[in-house]
């Protein structure tokens, strides 16, 4: 497991540093960087949601599907919960970015990643169950905190929203076993591996001059007890409690102890909200899972 965290680790970093390298050599300047982001939001991402819901399940297999969905709708709760009561100390236009990374992890890249490398191709079908109501939260109340418009508006923006409308094709790909053609079937999936690379890209433009020394500052201390202790504290919890398959809890709890997911700083981008504070907020967490996902991954072998 140390090994297979570095690794995703490493790579991270170094699409950042990437990202960094075009920014210094103004490769991308201001406006492309805001091109970018919109490319993320508005394309890469309702394909990679869209491919993360393309796989084969049987029947036996419901029966973990559903407790793997109400744990992690529980998960998902607690941490909107969390979000709207834990930080009214922050100001407003930090305050959302850590709203929202409370809600949204980087379960997709990091946590799928790890749980394929450790428990195989159960550890990504779990993994991709995990993900469900995760995408649903980060795309209906996670973007709520960074868009404060009238109420009416705000609802039909969001659920009009492209990484949503991707959300309903994708879980009705997955409950009635759609099979797609294999040409949209590799569109899908060529748009869909553009994900990573290019979002720790852009992560890298927007670090592009930020003082490293920043980025632990007590904010993001905060954050990251939460996000990183305290959440899969409650979540193993949860799986102990309603006795779910080992498996299934030891993906769970390992995915909901993820850092701030990468989406976290495009959204900052594309409402105008505190970008560096953003950026730093997932740089952060990143750094710091690296030893907690270990902690959370042997507690969840032994306990559960």
């Amino acid at each position: 497991m140390i090994i297979v965290l570095i690794r995703q680790t490493v790579i991270m970093l170094l699409l950042i540093l990437v990202g960094i390298y075009c920014r210094y050599k103004r490769i991308v300047t201001d406006i492309g960087k805001k091109t970018i982001s919109n490319l993320i939001v508005n394309v890469v991402l309702p394909f990679n949601i869209i491919h993360a819901y393309m796989m084969e399940i049987n029947q036996d297999f419901w029966k973990t599907f559903f407790e793997v969905m109400i744990v992690t709708a529980l998960y998902q709760v607690m941490a909107f919960v969390i979000a709207k009561s834990f930080y009214y100390r922050v100001e407003q236009e930090k305050r959302c970015v850590y709203q929202y990374a409370t809600i949204c992890s980087n379960a997709g890249f990091i946590g799928n990643a790890v749980a394929e490398s450790l428990y195989g191709q159960m550890g990504i079908l779990y993994a991709s169950i995990f993900l469900i109501p995760q995408r649903i939260m980060m795309w209906t109340a996670g973007i709520s905190f960074f868009a404060k418009e009238d109420g009416k508006h705000v609802l039909k923006k969001i659920l009009l929203h492209p990484c949503m409308i991707a959300t309903y094709i994708g879980i009705l790909l997955l409950v009635f076993q759609i099979s797609i053609p294999d040409v949209c079937n590799s569109v899908i999936v060529s748009i869909s591996n553009c994900c990573t690379a290019l979002t720790m890209m852009y992560l890298g433009m927007i670090l592009y001059g930020v003082n490293i020394r920043q980025l632990f500052d007590r904010n993001q201390l905060q954050f990251a007890l939460i996000r990183l202790i305290f959440i899969p504290m409650v979540v193993l919890i949860m799986c102990r409690v309603f006795s779910v398959d080992k498996l299934a809890a030891q993906v769970c709890v390992l995915l909901s102890g993820m850092p701030a997911g990468s989406t976290t700083a495009i959204l900052a981008t594309q409402y105008h909200k505190n970008e560096d504070e953003a950026a730093k907020c997932v740089c952060s967490s990143t750094i710091l899972s690296l030893f907690t996902i270990i902690l959370w991954g042997y507690l969840a072998y032994y306990i559960l």
